[in-house]
């Protein structure tokens, strides 16, 4: 579980995934939103919601070189997040269902 203190607004944490080299956390809850997170040595910072399903994240992946977020709902529907900046790019995300 994310050592957040709104951690319980956001609902329970279904699955979670770190960044090659650590430094960001995606994490999925039970209401199908992902927020992402800053990882320090002592804490982890918000950073905000990035995508949202209608259901419940069931799996996620990010792509070897931390290209893309890649989600999948139990609403039947792919998410893909192009993570962006720095390195590739503005951020962009789509929806198939």
């Amino acid at each position: 579980m994310i050592p957040h203190n709104r951690i319980s607004d956001f609902g329970k944490d279904t699955t979670e995934m770190y960044t090659s080299n650590g430094s960001l956390l995606y994490s999925a809850c039970d209401n199908g939103a992902v927020h992402r997170y800053r990882r320090w040595p002592d804490h982890h910072g918000y950073l905000g919601e990035v995508l949202h399903h209608k259901s419940e994240v069931a799996d996620m992946d990010i792509s070897p070189y931390d290209e893309y977020l890649v989600t999948a709902s139990k609403d039947r529907s792919v998410g893909i997040m192009k993570l962006g900046e720095p390195n590739h790019g503005p951020s962009e995300y789509s929806e198939l269902t």
